[in-house]
């Protein structure tokens, strides 16, 4: 019988490790007033560990996906683990500084296994006026793909239903800052990207 339990837990114990992942974002000493990576894209399951002085550095959540549960840390410097529980963006900041800000993407535990099939190429990263979207397929049938516009902190402002491999996006109406161009397959995250506006 304890044969059977041992196999049985490590089996399991298996199973879990494949499904979640770690994903670690610095900030402070090593890299400065940023946090690096500042957009990540993690599974439900996963845990995103902070490392850096949370003393100088203070880290608090803007907003989290409805059931999921915020967070603040502004003393010490161990590591401050945070598992992803619910799909959706989360947006984070310092308090201290209003240019240190990040934006973590979670999927949905079910998206886990689904494989990516649409890649996104976007150029130029830093721009003043338009960039280009090329992906390398369009939806299948029944599907809708959609072309998104986020800020850093997660707000969306720019929604079109893909139709086409090329698209030419304009930003000259979006003031100077960091984006990320997104593309959605119906609600799965297919493919994202960062932009820099410039005047």
């Amino acid at each position: 019988m304890k044969k059977l339990f041992l196999f049985t837990t490590l089996i399991f114990g298996t199973l879990v490790q494949v499904k979640a992942d770690k994903q670690v974002i610095l900030f402070g000493d090593s890299v400065g007033s940023i946090y690096n990576p500042a957009y990540i894209q993690v599974d439900v399951g996963d845990t995103v560990e902070f490392i850096g002085n949370f003393s100088d550095f203070p880290l608090q959540s803007l907003s989290v996906p409805e059931g999921a549960s915020a967070f603040f840390r502004n003393s010490g410097s161990e590591p401050y683990q945070y598992i992803i529980t619910t799909e959706g963006t989360y947006s984070y900041h310092n308090p201290q500084i209003a240019t240190m800000v990040g934006t973590i993407q979670a999927a949905s535990a079910s998206a886990v296994f689904t494989p990516v099939k649409t890649r996104m190429s976007l150029y130029p990263s830093r721009t003043n006026n338009y960039v280009n979207v090329e992906l390398n397929s369009l939806p299948n049938a029944g599907q809708q793909m959609f072309l998104e516009v986020y800020t850093f902190t997660g707000k969306k402002l720019y929604s079109q239903i893909v139709s086409e491999n090329k698209i030419q996006l304009s930003l000259a109406n979006f003031q100077n800052g960091i984006y990320i161009v997104s593309v959605r397959e119906n609600n799965n995250l297919i493919s994202s990207a960062r932009v820099v506006k410039t005047e």
